[in-house]
Parts: structure tokens; sequence; C-alpha cells
């Protein structure tokens, strides 16, 4: 009897163990996080003050730094879009501003970079000029800025343009003047905007010592004809047209000489061509 009593006592005991096995919680494995990185920039170039916006399983956003470079932590597995704002860089043109991407192993790095290219529409055109008149063959540099450096020549209209420049500012320089000429400044800068163009100008003055006023004789012929004039038979009338250069020299008047006897003269009053 002892002995059956023990045994009755001992499968008591162990019941409660048995139930309380079977109400244990199964083990839930924790969800699976990663990160979200990347890079905005414009021809190898980092684009710092881009927003950037993860949306998907959670919505996040940052700024990416001085290096262009942005970051989001602690992602929950999913599948995500990742979308730039680059209006603080209107000069960069993006292929993609959005893209996709995902987060499905713990610990994961989803690398996302959103690559661009500098708009190049802006110009900038020199003008050279000397007492208002333009000055051809003048050498223009165009240095310094983020497109530089470029050069072109003046041409008879005394200007030149360099286009295809990303927006920022540029030092102009003008060389290889007339000998003699003067210009109030041979170097200035310039800042031209994206689809922006400007215009750099250089006047100036010839030298102060004139030039020698130059005389073309157009025409001898008889007087109220056509006919030309014999130069070693001059008899009677005859009409002398020709073409003056005065140079730098206020002309007042013109005198005709032959075989150094006085016989025409002209008066050239102001404005008078």
């Amino acid at each position: 009897m002892k002995h059956l009593k023990y045994l009755l006592m001992a499968a008591l005991v162990a019941m409660p163990l048995t139930a309380c096995d079977e109400d244990d919680d199964p083990v839930v494995e924790p969800t699976p996080t990663g990160t979200v990185t990347g890079t905005v920039s414009a021809e190898g170039t980092g684009l710092a003050g881009v927003s950037v916006t993860l949306v998907g399983a959670v919505s996040q956003s940052a700024t990416t730094g001085a290096n262009g470079a942005y970051t989001f932590t602690d992602v929950p597995a999913g599948s995500y879009g990742v979308s730039i704002d680059a209006s603080t860089h209107p000069e960069v043109s993006f292929a993609q501003t959005s893209k996709v991407t995902s987060i499905t192993t713990m610990g994961q790095t989803a690398t996302v970079d959103f690559t661009g290219t500098y708009i190049r529409t802006a110009s900038i055109t020199t003008m050279v000029t000397a007492d208002g008149q333009p000055v051809g063959g003048v050498s223009v540099a165009v240095t310094g800025g983020p497109d530089a450096p470029k050069s072109c020549v003046t041409g008879m209209g005394g200007d030149c343009s360099v286009t295809g420049l990303r927006a920022g500012t540029y030092t102009v320089t003008i060389s290889n003047t007339p000998e003699g000429y003067t210009f109030t400044t041979m170097t200035q800068n310039v800042t031209v905007a994206t689809g922006e163009s400007k215009t750099a100008l250089f006047p100036g003055q010839r030298p102060d010592d004139p030039v020698t006023a130059t005389i073309l004789i157009k025409s001898v012929t008889q007087f109220g004809t056509l006919w030309p004039v014999d130069p070693d038979n001059v008899q009677g009338q005859i009409d002398v047209t020709i073409q003056v250069d005065p140079g730098q020299n206020q002309l007042t008047g013109i005198q005709l000489f032959l075989d150094d006897i006085l016989v025409g003269s002209q008066t050239i009053g102001v404005g008078v061509a």
C-alpha cells in the first residue's frame, strides 16, 4: 500500500509540470532592418543641400551633406521609393529623380545614387571699342569660372562671344590691343546664371597723337562731263572727286594745288562728312 501511495503522489506532482510545457509562447524572430544610403552628385562633384525622401513601410527624409551623401537607418524590411528634390541646384539636370530599392535581410545596406550633369546654356559677349568705334583683332580670354578657360578674338564689329558656359563667375581679359590704344580696364568679372547672356564692355581711346589725314583722288573729269582729263594736257574747268579720311583730325577745309598753284578749295563745316 505504501508503495502504491508513493507512486500516486509522484504522478500528481508530475501533472502540473506537463501542463506548464503546453502553455509556453512560440519564439518570434525580429523584423530585419537595414540602411538606405547614397550620394547626389553632378559630374563627380557631390551636391549639398538636396532634399531626399524615403517612402514605404516607413517614411523618412534627409538632406545631403557637404559631400552630397545621405543615409536612412533602421529601415524595416520592405520595398521603398527614394526621390530627390534638386530645386536647390537649378544648374544641374538629372535623368532620374526617383528610384526604387528594398531591404530583405538584417543589417543590409542598399545604395541608391543620383547623378546629374551641369546645364551649359550661358554665354558671355565681349565688346571692344575705341572712341566709340569697334576694334577688331583683340584677344579675349575667359578664365576663373567652372567652365574656363575659353577664348575668342574680336571681329570687325569689335565683338566676340564664348558660349556653352555653366552658371558662375568668370574673369574676362583682353590683350593684343592695337599699339598706343588705352582702355579703362583690361579685365573684369562677369557672373552669369543658367541660360543667361551678358556683355563685357571694354571702352578705350585711340593714341593721343593724331593720325595724318589721307586723301584719295577718285576721278578727274572735264567740267560737266564724265570724260577723263589728260594729266599732261589740263585745259579749262575740271571736276575733281576725292575721298577724305580725316583720321583723328578735325578737318575745317581742303585745298587743291596744281603745280604748287592753289586751284580750288572746299570748306568743311561741323558734322559734314
